[in-house]
């Protein structure tokens, strides 16, 4: 084949890659991506580039780095300077991501040619890669983008390694300084260096091998750095009191990737160690290890295939960090199909090669059969990603009423402010054997709904079944008791605990919001002003809420205006004050709003008194069915809308009435 023609083959690639994935541009922010846009203290303050060295993946991005297991900092430098340059949107976040992905299917196409593949094997392989289903959660889903950086640069460090003769002397320094950005990209890029042995040619001396302490000292600064400078730790691991525990899930753990790798045409976006604890893929697990184990030994041994080593050295040994997942503590699961990225470029490249083996007629047919087959696939899988709705309907299909897909399922649904159906999902998981983290954080959610449905009690309850709480779900629980004991009118309490909150994690900036919110709702400006300029100098212009400006906006409000300000504001005893001075005409609406307000006071009994005093004066149909109305629009309680509902019912058979509750009683399976 011709160098032009292979080149123009691999435009083609390039190009029918790009069509895969352009139209996911238009996709929302999903689960952490959304959260980085949201909450990233480096993402939403005017930080210094720097700041992305000195702050842990994830949860660092918090501002909690010692709750950070992992250490990217070339991924979030990569979303700051994206900020800088144009902005962050969903549509730019993932047209960076599918621009690398280009690159790297370039770079796959080229380490096939740097280690002796013929032009038919390199396209074939690079084709399938670019094509493969496994790819689309880390090119669609924007966080996935460590493992495209971790592959692009440490396959371009095996290059560098493998083309002696070029570059000069600034060879082993440019195969270096890929490598230190691989592992700044993502930790498993540590794989990489049993790899970098295969790049010297046979015969190589001990001596000559000297340069790869170079990727050791790089890999052992980086861990000073992560564990001892910046304090990050690592996932934790889970032991078992059996020993036959070990063996058995790993390879179940091997079995899953492996029939991943062989069959990637369908499969689920991720997957439990206990679902894959099965004896089948105990069982290809076990193939798995015979296979690689038998093919190292004849490839490896003197006078083996060389062109065979690297490939299915890449298939095995980026396999292993993945099945050590399976034996950590990571919520909400430890098995991702996406992880396989990097295996499948030796897999792929092995397939070319074997494919290569055919019969001329179907050497030609089998790798367009095989696209038609991945397509479809990687279409379906983008889909998936439309929305976090999407994504979490998918997710559940897959392993229908999983606890931890049911609780993300319905964090969604609150996030869009749906309460009812997140409550009505929650109580799905009632009564089920749940890990503890899943445990905390669904009391957490369901402490969050409770809030909202103005039940203090209940919403407190939650709160003490969700401890032990990490840093994270220690600071959401804390705003949520600052915010009842300030509706409660606790200020003392409420106030305690904002500063507590400002003093452990500064950069947050929902404490910070919280104080001034109170602060503004009470009239206390100057106080308010100052906690202004104090959360100024922490989070920059995302603290300008122009406190003088703010006072004068309230004074001109007419009465109607600031009871909904002193509402939105965690003060309802002083709306309850305004509204009980107003000349208001007694009719139900009016009757209902007092009984609101005394709700958002926490004074629960005082506004069952008034909802009783108001079904007693408005006894007809339509006043229960207000008062119905009322506790779902407004108190998203759905049991208690259904009781009155019922009985605005039995008085009158309306048809809308009637579906409503009839809709009521699906929100409600558990519920009497």
């Amino acid at each position: 084949m011709r160098r032009r023609s292979a080149y123009l083959l691999l435009a083609a690639i390039l190009a029918g890659a790009a069509a895969l994935y352009l139209p996911t541009l238009k996709y929302e922010a999903i689960w952490d991506t959304r959260d980085f846009l949201r909450k990233s203290v480096l993402l939403t303050q005017d930080r210094p580039l720097a700041d992305a060295f000195q702050s842990g993946f994830i949860y660092g991005q918090f501002g909690m780095n010692t709750q950070s297991m992992y250490y990217r900092p070339l991924v979030t430098l990569s979303f700051m300077l994206e900020k800088r340059f144009w902005g962050l949107s969903p549509a730019t976040l993932r047209a960076t991501n599918v621009a690398i992905f280009l690159c790297l299917v370039v770079l796959v196409f080229a380490i096939l040619c740097t280690w002796g593949a013929t032009e038919a094997v390199a396209l074939t392989a690079t084709a399938l890669f670019a094509a493969s289903p496994i790819n689309p959660g880390n090119v669609v889903w924007v966080v996935g983008r460590g493992d495209l950086l971790m592959l692009l640069w440490g396959m371009l460090s095996l290059i560098l390694l493998r083309r002696r003769g070029h570059w000069g002397p600034w060879r082993l320094p440019a195969a270096w300084a890929a490598f230190l950005l691989a592992i700044l990209s993502k930790e498993t890029a540590l794989v990489f260096i049993p790899l970098f042995w295969l790049a010297d040619p046979p015969g190589t001396t001990w001596k000559e091998r000297f340069h790869h302490m170079g990727f050791l000292a790089i890999s052992g600064g980086y861990l000073l750095i992560k564990h001892v400078v910046l304090h990050i730790g690592a996932p934790r691991l889970l032991f078992s009191s059996t020993l036959l525990d070990y063996p058995v899930r790993g390879l179940a753990v091997l079995g899953h990737y492996t029939e991943t790798l062989l069959l990637p045409f369908n499969y689920p976006l991720f997957n439990f160690v206990s679902e894959v604890e099965a004896p089948r893929q105990v069982i290809v697990g076990a193939i798995a290890v015979l296979v690689l184990t038998a093919a190292s030994i004849r490839i490896f041994r003197p006078g083996g295939n060389l062109g065979l080593r690297l490939p299915l050295a890449m298939t095995g040994v980026f396999l292993l960090p993945f099945i050590l997942l399976g034996f950590t503590s990571m919520w909400p699961f430890r098995l991702s199909t996406r992880y396989m990225m990097a295996a499948s470029v030796g897999f792929f490249w092995l397939t070319a090669m074997g494919l290569q083996r055919l019969p001329p007629l179907l050497r030609r047919v089998a790798p367009g059969a095989l696209l038609l087959f991945f397509i479809p696939s990687v279409l379906q899988h983008n889909f998936s990603h439309k929305t976090e709705m999407t994504y979490w309907q998918r997710a559940l299909a897959d392993h229908p009423g999983h606890p931890a897909i049911v609780l993300k399922l319905a964090e969604t649904h609150y996030i869009r402010e749906n309460d009812l159906v997140a409550y009505a999902l929650l109580q799905r998981n009632r009564g089920k054997r749940v890990r503890r983290i899943t445990a905390m954080k669904q009391h957490l959610l369901l402490a969050k709904i409770e809030v909202e449905r103005l039940d203090y009690p209940a919403a407190l309850r939650h709160l003490k079944a969700a401890e032990p709480l990490d840093p994270e779900g220690h600071l959401q629980a804390e705003l949520l008791r600052a915010r009842i004991a300030a509706c409660r009118g606790n200020l003392r309490n409420s106030l305690a605990r904002l500063q507590a909150l400002i003093r452990s994690a500064p950069h947050r900036p929902e404490a910070h919001v919280m104080l001034h919110r109170i602060l503004t709702g009470r009239g206390n400006w100057p106080a308010a002003a100052a906690a202004e300029r104090r959360a100024r100098r922490t989070l920059g212009t995302k603290a300008a809420w122009d406190t003088p400006a703010m006072a004068r906006r309230f004074r001109n409000m007419p009465p109607r205006e600031q009871m909904g300000f002193f509402l939105a504001h965690y003060n309802p005893g002083a709306a309850a004050t305004l509204f009980g001075s107003l000349d208001l005409p007694d009719n139900l609406d009016n009757r209902l709003f007092a009984a609101w307000i005394d709700f958002q006071a926490g004074l629960e009994a005082s506004a069952a008194k008034r909802i009783h005093q108001t079904a007693a004066a408005f006894p007809k149909p339509e006043g229960q069915a207000r008062i119905g109305r009322f506790f779902l629009d407004h108190m998203q309680r759905p049991a208690t809308a259904l009781t009155w509902y019922r009985r605005a019912l039995k008085q009158k058979d309306d048809p809308e009435w009637r579906a409503l509750a009839a809709h009521l009683e699906s929100l409600l399976p558990n519920d009497k």
